[in-house]
Order: structure tokens, then C-alpha cells, then sequence
């Protein structure tokens, strides 16, 4: 005899069609099925018919689980190990990442590295729900009244489109930790067709700072800017930034967003979250010292995500038929900012020293090390504690010790050794100059 315990749908059916069948007002049916389907998860429609007879019951057992415990063990660690990137990312970004890690980390068994390649996004993703990483929370800030605005015309980032590399969206981030200035911050510059961005962190951010940081990331890009939209900021909106713009540049046209419409900077508002407060996070940055390290961070944070991490575009917005305002997002093959720009403009000259540094750079190494340069002016260490799975899920184990080793231990390769004295902040100069 089954007891409570072990008893299936199935055994509980003829029993839940009498209770059903005795239910006489709607209310009650109601309440009836709402609690199978919080129990059993089916459908409510699909109950019914079991209820009343019209469907006969067939339990599903599945296929059963298709990969094993190395296989997400492996896979979790090269999620961290490329920053936790999305599923779809993850898996565009997978074969490039797999010859990362072997590089500096040890070979991955052949049959896990088969499975690895071989499983889909849908299994990544159910793999990394199970596992989450910790998120962090979002800062904002309003800028205050600048007489200067009526000058600069309002428009949407999206209206200034046209299908060409330089036009460009900026913003700034606070480092403050939620606390007064002095601090850093962090100015965050992307083109809107190939999502191409650069990074400089600056003292304060007055008009000196802002235009200073500027002009260095100007400096860093592969194409000229012929669009300029900040957000209606007094570290943009000033005397100081524009009269720079208009006569070392005059060729730039600034636009800026229109007030309390943060979407119409939405190109570089959403890499505020994935790129700056995702490494960043809310940790205060106020020791001046630190300027130097900050700006070899900057410049390396966004080499990184221009060579070796994906991104998508939408290319269509279709609405959906119904009462409700619902649309359905088309998104193109994700793509590197500097596959973006290969394909817009072949003929740029500096297209190959981009692609040299990306044959030569390892990109696990390359993250590595800028989680070290984090944690030396956080002096917080971006380790399993801070950086890793959600707090009460269990660290995987059972990876060789190589695999936890550290970058500056794990770089025992010629070759690797030499991508790193490259990157090494003491050893060499700006790539893009």
C-alpha cells in the first residue's frame, strides 16, 4: 500500500475528480484549481480536462539528466572565469574562452571539453539560474539647473542614428560609495552602431577633469567622432567642455538628452550596469594616488570588452496582437565591438593593431589581472567571497589546483608570460596612441 508519501498524480486522480465534481459554485472551483496548480505546476486549461474526464493522465518522466557534475563545474568556472557573460554570449564566446583557460590553467578533459561545445544556450542558461553570481545594486543621480543647456539642442541618442561609426553616447558614474565628494569618477563613452567603449576615470568632475578625460578617450578610438550626446549633466553642460569641443574639434555636433529621459542616452545607460557598476561595483574610490592605476584600469577594462566580449543589437521591435501592449524583440548574432566595426569599415587603418592585440592578448589572463588592479585600489579582493555564486550555494568542487591557481602563478607559458609583461601597467605604454 503507498502511503502519502510516494503516492503519485496518478493514484490521487479519481480521488481530486470527485472533489471537483462535488464543487458546486465557480468561487470554490476556482480556489480548487489554483491550489493543484501550485502543487502539480500544470497548466489550468489542461487541468480541467483532467478533472472532468476529457483528458486521460500520462505521466512525463523526462529525459533525464544529459550532462554530468564535471561538466558544471567546468562550465561554472568558465563563466567566472569570462565575468559571468549571458547565456547566449557565453556560448558565442565559449571555443575562444576554452583555449584562454587551457593556456594558463591546465587542459580541460577531452570528453567534458566535447560536452562543453556541444550543449546548448538553454542548457547554460538552466545551469547558471541554478548557480547565480551576485548582482549588484544600481546608483542614480540627478544633475542640477545649467544655463547652458538651452544652447545644446534635446533630442533622442536614437534619432542620430545613421548607420556609421562615431556617433557616440556619454555618460558619468559616481565612485562614491553613496557619500560626498571628493572621489573618482568614471566617464563612459560607446558608439551606437558598433557599441565600441571607452573608459577614463577622472578626479572630481569638473569642466578640467571632464575634458581632460575626454580627449583621452578620444585619442584611443579607431574612427573619428562626428556625434556627441551626453545626458544633460553639468559635467558635460559647461564652459569648460564645450568650448574645447568647439574649437580643438569643431567638426563634433553635441546634442543632449532631454530632461528626466534617461532612454534617450539608452546606449551607454545600460553599460553603466553591465560594464562600470558590474566590476566596480558601489566601492568608494577617494585616494588621488591612485590616479594613475585607475586610468591603465580604464583603458584595459574597455580593450577587454571591445576584442573579446559579444554583444547584440536590436533589430526589430514587432507588437504582438492582444488587449495587452506587448512586443516581441528581435536581436541580431551577437558580435565583439570590433567585429562590428570590421564589417562597418574594412578599410580602417588601425584594424590591425586591434586584431594583432587580440591574437596575442589571453583573455583570462588579461580578467585576471584586471580584477587585480580592482582589488589593489578597492582593497577588496574580487575572490569567491565577493565576486562568486549566490551566498548559500556551495562552491563546485573537485577541479585540479591549477584551476584556482592565481594569474600571476598560472602564467608559466612563454607565451602567455609575454601577453602579460604587455598588459603590465609598469611595462608598457598605451595601445591605441
Amino acid at each position: 500500500m503507498k502511503t502519502m508519501a510516494n503516492q503519485t498524480f496518478s493514484d490521487i486522480l479519481p480521488d481530486k475528480r470527485n472533489q471537483y465534481a462535488r464543487l458546486k459554485s465557480k468561487k470554490a472551483k476556482s480556489r480548487f484549481l489554483t491550489h493543484l496548480q501550485e502543487v502539480y505546476g500544470f497548466e489550468r486549461k489542461y487541468l480541467i480536462k483532467l478533472l472532468t474526464g476529457e483528458r486521460t493522465y500520462h505521466p512525463h518522466p523526462g529525459r533525464g539528466c544529459t550532462y554530468g557534475p564535471e561538466f558544471a563545474r567546468y562550465a561554472l568556472k568558465l563563466h567566472e572565469a569570462c565575468k559571468y557573460l549571458c547565456a547566449p554570449y557565453f556560448r558565442v564566446r565559449l571555443p575562444t574562452l576554452i583555449k584562454d583557460w587551457e593556456a594558463i590553467k591546465g587542459a580541460i578533459p577531452t570528453d567534458v571539453k566535447n560536452q562543453l561545445l556541444k550543449a546548448s544556450e538553454s542548457t547554460f542558461a538552466r545551469l547558471f539560474r541554478k548557480f547565480p553570481h551576485e548582482h549588484t545594486r544600481q546608483g542614480n543621480r540627478k544633475s542640477g539647473p545649467n544655463r547652458l543647456k538651452d544652447t545644446v539642442p534635446a533630442c533622442p541618442g536614437k534619432r542620430l542614428e545613421d548607420g556609421k561609426p562615431g556617433v557616440m553616447q556619454i555618460d558619468s558614474v559616481s565612485h562614491g560609495g553613496g557619500e560626498e565628494e571628493p572621489h573618482f569618477w568614471s566617464l563612459l563613452m560607446t558608439d551606437a552602431l558598433t557599441q565600441w567603449v571607452e573608459i577614463a576615470f577622472i578626479w572630481c568632475r569638473g569642466g578640467d577633469a571632464t575634458t581632460e578625460g575626454f580627449q583621452k578617450m578620444r585619442e584611443r578610438l579607431p574612427f573619428d567622432i562626428r556625434i556627441l550626446h551626453p545626458d544633460g549633466g553639468s559635467e558635460f553642460i559647461n564652459d569648460k567642455f564645450l568650448a574645447v569641443i568647439h574649437s580643438a574639434v569643431p567638426e563634433i555636433s553635441v546634442f543632449r538628452s532631454r530632461p528626466s529621459r534617461p532612454n534617450d542616452n539608452c546606449r551607454v545607460e545600460q553599460k553603466n550596469r553591465s560594464i562600470l557598476r558590474f566590476w566596480m561595483r558601489e566601492d568608494r574610490l577617494d585616494n588621488p594616488k591612485h590616479k594613475d592605476k585607475l586610468n591603465w584600469l580604464g583603458e584595459r577594462l574597455a580593450l577587454y570588452y571591445n576584442l573579446f566580449v559579444p554583444c547584440k543589437k536590436l533589430i526589430a521591435k514587432i507588437p504582438l496582437e492582444g488587449k495587452d501592449v506587448k512586443y516581441r524583440y528581435v536581436y541580431d548574432e551577437p558580435k565583439t565591438p570590433f567585429e562590428r566595426l570590421k564589417e562597418a569599415d574594412p578599410e580602417n587603418p588601425k584594424l590591425a593593431r586591434y586584431s594583432k592585440l587580440r591574437n596575442i592578448i589571453n583573455s583570462v589572463a588579461l580578467k585576471e589581472m584586471l580584477e587585480d588592479a580592482i582589488a589593489e585600489v578597492t582593497g577588496k579582493r574580487r575572490g569567491a567571497s565577493s565576486g562568486g555564486r549566490g551566498r548559500h550555494a556551495a562552491p563546485p568542487s573537485g577541479i585540479s589546483p591549477a584551476i584556482h591557481a592565481p594569474a600571476s602563478r598560472a602564467l608559466s607559458r612563454p607565451a602567455d608570460y609575454a601577453a602579460a609583461i604587455l598588459l603590465h601597467p609598469a611595462r608598457c605604454r598605451p595601445f591605441c596612441r
